[in-house]
């Protein structure tokens, strides 16, 4: 089973190369590099234009790696990749940590990887995949620290803990039930010692946290920026917009209304499963307790500060983290319940690696990502405007603002001086005529003047080019 992981590992890593260097710039990225890559490092650390846009970490490492290698889509996104090899590092050693049969060790491997939604962002300049590998790691060296009870591990646990809050702050949510594991850990052992160094270091890592963020989220929320998000409730917002998103749906339905629920109710009978075999006194069962912990605390973190902070629910990527949460706490408790079982043994990790490799070949893809599929046509629209250009006049082209950033990077780093100065409107206003193109939703066509002829509808309909009349 180890050369099946390696050969996995390499067959991941390879797609995710390809895609780096296929995938057309997305909006988010177009938006990180404008801002902030073009800026200081300065800038970066201290959010000067206070967005949640801005994945510290992620920011530092692309612009490290522009300043030293070049300034190219694929080098900045290469935080991404990194992030992928410490998730694939960890992913295996988390795995062989907890489980002891290759089949089930492998199946836990696969899991944890084949997921589309959280593959697009291997390979993008965002910060969720750097935040959740790093999560990967922090989880890790929680297993071994809570195993050995040394020192060591538990700094380890925590640096990582909280370079992955720097890459993106939804991990916050996790610091919670990380501390609340520590401080269950030494209230279960009665080691005032050990209990006192962890308690120092939790603290400490608790400060540099807000060291690090405080002042930035601060200025984020004076500036309502942090708004994405639902108010619906956690079922619908979160777990249905993530499971929505790993099947690389376009919209939800009452089947991913209905598997949303039956998941969360899985995840809280868990709970109870373990909450019993510790009880019970059965062996595993405070790891097993604390993996389910680390994925319900974060989750009542987020009900909690909806209704105190009125903080909008986790969704889309931003609930992404409890993806492998959510696999590490149900793998590890299916194997321990099905051990012993034939079917537990051979069959049922089989099945699920199938039905997961399925899903995952099925909607791999080299083109685009699904949170910013739109953005996939901009290298072909932008070249298509360039090789009708009739005379040697800037063409002037108005965008819709939902897709203005991926044409912003695109104008400034593949055809300067080709275009005036782009303008995208959040507005619905499209009287004026002096534009060579207007780029519209294609609900907004009929608003358009009709000096403008349709060109092409891109994007799955959503969007119509028109093209001033001769």
């Amino acid at each position: 089973m180890s050369l099946a992981t390696g050969l996995t590992a390499i067959i991941l890593i390879s797609c995710n190369v390809i895609r780096m260097s296929q995938v057309a710039v997305t909006y988010d990225e177009a938006t990180t590099y404008i801002k902030y890559l073009s800026g200081s490092y300065q800038d970066i650390i201290a959010n000067t234009f206070p967005t949640a846009n801005n994945h510290f970490l992620n920011s530092l490492m692309a612009k490290f790696f522009i300043d030293t290698i070049g300034d190219s889509l694929f080098v900045m996104r290469l935080p991404g990749l990194v992030a992928q090899i410490v998730y694939l590092i960890f992913s295996y050693a988390l795995a062989k940590k907890l489980l002891d049969r290759p089949l089930w060790i492998f199946t836990f491997f696969l899991l944890l990887q084949l997921n589309p939604f959280l593959f697009d962002f291997m390979g993008l300049c965002r910060g969720y995949a750097l935040a959740i590998a790093l999560l990967m790691a922090s989880v890790y060296y929680l297993i071994v620290y809570l195993q050995k009870n040394r020192a060591g591990w538990l700094a380890l646990s925590v640096f990582f803990m909280t370079a992955a809050v720097y890459a993106n702050l939804s991990i916050l949510n996790y610091t919670i039930a990380f501390f609340v594991i520590i401080a269950w850990q030494h209230l279960h052992r009665y080691n005032n010692a050990a209990a006192i160094r962890a308690a120092a270091i939790s603290a400490s890592s608790a400060i540099i946290i807000y060291l690090l963020t405080g002042k930035q989220i601060a200025a984020m929320r004076a500036a309502e920026q942090l708004y994405f998000g639902g108010h619906s409730n956690f079922i619908r917002d979160t777990a249905g917009t993530l499971l929505q998103d790993s099947l690389y749906l376009d919209t939800s339905n009452n089947i991913v209304y209905t598997a949303s629920v039956i998941l969360v109710l899985l995840a809280l009978t868990t709970g109870a499963y373990w909450i019993s075999a510790l009880y019970k006194g059965r062996d595993k069962a405070f790891y097993g307790l604390s993996l389910w912990l680390l994925l319900i605390i974060p989750a009542l973190s987020t009900i909690l500060q909806h209704h105190i902070l009125n903080t909008p629910y986790l969704i889309t990527r931003t609930a992404l983290f409890f993806y492998p949460l959510f696999i590490i706490s149900q793998v590890y408790t299916l194997y321990h319940i099905s051990r012993d079982k034939l079917w537990g043994k051979q069959f049922l990790p089989l099945i699920f690696a199938a039905l997961f490799a399925f899903n995952f070949i099925y909607n791999l893809n080299f083109t685009h990502t699904h949170t910013w599929r739109f953005d996939r046509h901009t290298p072909w629209v932008l070249e298509r405007i360039v090789n009708a250009k009739k005379n040697h006049e800037p063409i002037k082209l108005r965008l819709d603002w939902w897709i203005a950033g991926s044409f912003f990077y695109s104008v400034e780093k593949y055809y300067p001086g080709q275009f005036a100065p782009l303008d995208d409107f959040q507005e619905t206003r499209y009287e004026l005529t002096d534009y060579d193109y207007y780029l519209v939703q294609t609900k907004n066509a009929h608003e358009v003047p009709d000096n403008y002829t349709p060109d092409t509808i891109i994007s799955d309909n959503r969007y119509l080019l028109f093209k001033k009349k001769d």
